[in-house]
């Protein structure tokens, strides 16, 4: 029993944010779905009634033949296209180095925008953060996250030089 105790102090570390962030929200939609609720006024104890209401509804057939025309239809298109994709920007050719740029600028863009917005929130200067933090008592961002914080594109930079390597 002395070692069960052990083992779980040692566990708690991990365990408790799987329990938090990987199980609870797995469990969670079961129980909502117990209740009627939008999300505004308080949960009232619907039992197995929400499931009745979806049985006898007379578009629950529409809605799940959308559903396996999605699975059967959409998806294997997307993966197989992906694979395809893959395959032929990993062919020894001329121009793969630009077709592999071509097809990768735009999520790279997507990703470059975000980086932008949130460098520009988070600026020690004048960011539209700091004006709104630092009035209420609190430091600026850069002395939260200490001086030598400063926003990075390594994370993506390793992100887009990973797969090219």
């Amino acid at each position: 029993m002395k070692k069960l105790g052990w083992v779980l102090l040692f566990l708690a570390p991990s365990a408790i944010p799987l329990l938090v962030f990987k199980i609870a929200p797995m469990f969670a939609p079961a129980w909502i779905s117990l209740h009627r609720w939008n999300m505004i006024s308080p949960m009232e104890w619907a039992g197995l009634g929400n499931y009745v209401d979806l049985l006898t509804s007379p578009n629950t057939g529409e809605v799940f033949s959308h559903t396996l025309l999605y699975i059967l239809g959409y998806l294997p298109l997307v993966y197989a296209g992906g694979l395809v994709i893959a395959v032929a920007l990993n062919q020894k050719l001329k121009a793969r180095g630009f077709l592999r740029a071509a097809y990768f600028v735009p999520v790279v863009t997507s990703w470059v925008a975000v980086a932008l917005v949130w460098q520009w929130l988070l600026n020690p200067s004048d960011g539209l953060v700091n004006p709104r933090w630092t009035p209420r008592g609190g430091s600026r961002w850069d002395q939260c996250l200490g001086r030598r914080w400063r926003w990075s594109g390594t994370p993506l930079d390793v992100a887009t030089s990973t797969p090219g390597l």
